[in-house]
């Protein structure tokens, strides 16, 4: 297993070459913020598997999109949980609580949309594998297994992780190879060439590595929640080689938010700052367009191909005309907010609205759907007492959330997920555990999910 000293020190030959400007590469500022970097306890490691692969609040609506599972998917689900059960065992002696329904549920999620997009098994480059997910997908499912899977990654945590759970996936399958990179270099040998590699392997190498990858190689490139956390030298290092690697007919496939690209200098955890650059534009800009995009259970979730795949004429999905990121999400924002109210619209359910700006945020987005739904009054983390704000209307303080029982919650704040908690915490055990967002800064937090 791969330590992450190993991996830092790795890190830190390869930003030697850059000079002055390389502190900020090689960097997630997400996974900084939660300081994957290292840790001492055991358990922190762990606490990976479940965390990386959506927002939490996120999974009633994963699974309302899933439905009832095939038989398929029930025999992997149950193959799955057992092996991070497994994993965890190896990691630590300690007992600990394991989030695995939600990795499970969007790998589940993954599959569904590419079942008709991708031929598997085939050659998968995996860019930020997180708790490795995919790798164990693509060596456990059998509507999957028996291709190339390659994971690449620059956080320390992640690294061991991945590379555990490599190893125990080659213990379980001794026709299975398994190759990880930094053995090599620290072993002082010449690795591999990737292209050389058969089917049937797993391949583990750190960013830094990436000149390595052969060209135009890789059926389905996947970048799931990752291309907004970046720094902006990993933005255009990871584009380029995504633009580089995929193969004639490959598919990208990248799911998670797009609102932190376009925040730059905005960053609220005090930690680096987004890159601020235009993602679809970029990506367009190497050879690279849009074949499909929508949102899905709340999250933007898009294909690219190359731009002389012929076999994909014209853009799918929703939004597939967008070639902006702006455009895009304003659309996809607006058409997230109707949906939810509409929803709201004539069901008498008592909504509280969540303002922190004063109610400007509010006004801009929901004020024409104000007539249609059954508001009981407004709050925010300051309010402190019960106050009259016009006609029938009042703004309470956060505690009586309790007593007045909202169905929803309107959050209009960039603090969603403070509010939030602050809800929870007003609220009864259990309460609230469903919040829909998809982009700063609207969310709807509901007391049971609506389905």
């Amino acid at each position: 297993m791969i330590q992450t000293d190993t991996l830092n020190m790795s890190k830190q030959k390869a930003r030697l070459s850059q000079g002055p400007s390389s502190y900020n590469s090689f960097t997630y500022w997400g996974d900084v913020k939660k300081q994957w970097e290292s840790a001492y306890s055991t358990i922190k490691i762990t606490e990976l598997i479940g965390s990386e692969s959506m927002p939490k609040h996120n999974l009633p609506d994963v699974k309302k999109y899933l439905g009832g599972l095939s038989p398929q998917e029930e025999a992997f689900s149950a193959k799955f949980t057992e092996f991070y059960r497994n994993l965890a065992g190896l990691l630590t002696s300690m007992e600990t609580p394991l989030l695995t329904e939600y990795d499970l549920a969007e790998t589940l999620l993954d599959m569904r949309v590419l079942s008709n997009q991708v031929k598997f098994p085939c050659r998968i480059l995996d860019i930020g594998p997180g708790a490795g997910r995919h790798m164990v997908n693509a060596c456990l499912n059998p509507a999957v297994s028996g291709g190339l899977y390659v994971g690449i990654e620059s956080i320390g945590l992640p690294y061991s992780l991945q590379n555990a759970a490599a190893s125990l996936l080659r213990l379980r399958n001794d026709n299975l190879k398994f190759y990880d990179y930094m053995e090599y270099e620290f072993a002082r040998k010449e690795p591999p060439n990737v292209a050389d590699i058969a089917m049937n392997s797993v391949v583990h190498m750190p960013l830094w590595t990436d000149s390595s990858l052969p060209s135009q190689h890789f059926d389905l490139i996947i970048c799931n929640y990752l291309l907004d956390e970046v720094s902006g030298e990993d933005f255009m290092r990871i584009s380029d080689l995504i633009s580089r690697c995929l193969a004639p007919g490959g598919i990208l496939y990248c799911r998670g938010g797009q609102e932190r690209a376009m925040l730059k200098d905005l960053y609220y955890y005090g930690y680096g700052t987004y890159h601020g650059l235009d993602i679809t534009k970029t990506l367009t800009s190497k050879g690279l367009k849009v074949a499909d995009s929508d949102l899905v259970a709340s999250q933007m979730t898009r294909l690219f191909v190359r731009s002389g795949d012929a076999e994909r004429p014209a853009p799918g999905g929703k939004y597939g005309r967008y070639n902006e990121d702006v455009r895009l999400m304003e659309q996809a924002q607006n058409d997230f907010v109707e949906v939810n109210m509409k929803e709201l619209t004539g069901s008498g359910k008592k909504v509280l609205l969540w303002d922190d700006s004063g109610y400007q945020i509010f006004s801009k987005y929901m004020e024409r759907y104000r007539e249609n739904i059954n508001i009981i009054g407004s709050t925010h983390r300051f309010a402190r007492s019960k106050v009259k704000t016009g006609p029938g209307q009042y703004e309470y303080p956060p505690q009586d959330i309790r007593s007045l029982r909202p169905d929803v919650v309107i959050i209009a704040s960039m603090r969603e997920l403070s509010a939030l908690r602050q809800i929870k915490e007003m609220s009864a055990p259990g309460e609230f555990e469903l919040m829909r967002k998809f982009n700063y800064p609207v969310a709807f937090a509901y007391r049971t999910p609506p389905y």
